[in-house]
């Protein structure tokens, strides 16, 4: 399916936004871009949690009204494991705006970079 002229094409996919936009690839544009992209899958990774979370609660209290011990369970280990994802999830948000805000100071990057204090500016 995938030969080299294929990969080769997918590169150059991966690659053509920092053609496109024909802006000078400095350290700084890098590690914004990069930010900006954690910052992105981060934010996914917390509602797909928070989606796993919701999901937990329905099959607890689903299996609870019904009596099944076995389903009771594996909702408490989906509520869990889901709340730990969540605490990890932000953790690293708040690590990476803290390195984005230690790296470059206040001012120096623009407001879409990703860290917890975006989310209170109005």
């Amino acid at each position: 399916m995938f030969n080299k002229k294929n990969w080769w094409f997918v590169g150059m996919l991966a690659v053509s936004p920092v053609f496109a936009g024909a802006q000078e690839l400095t350290f700084k544009s890098l590690a914004v871009d990069v930010a900006e992209l954690l910052g992105d899958v981060v934010g996914f990774l917390v509602v797909l949690m928070i989606v796993a979370f919701m999901w937990g609660m329905v099959r607890f209290v689903k299996a609870r009204a019904d009596g099944n011990d076995k389903q009771l369970d594996e909702g408490k280990k989906m509520i869990t494991w889901s709340l730990l994802g969540i605490f990890v999830a932000v953790s690293i948000w708040g690590i990476l705006g803290f390195l984005v805000d230690s790296v470059f100071p206040a001012g120096a990057v623009n407001d879409a970079t990703p860290h917890p204090t975006n989310l209170l500016s109005p």
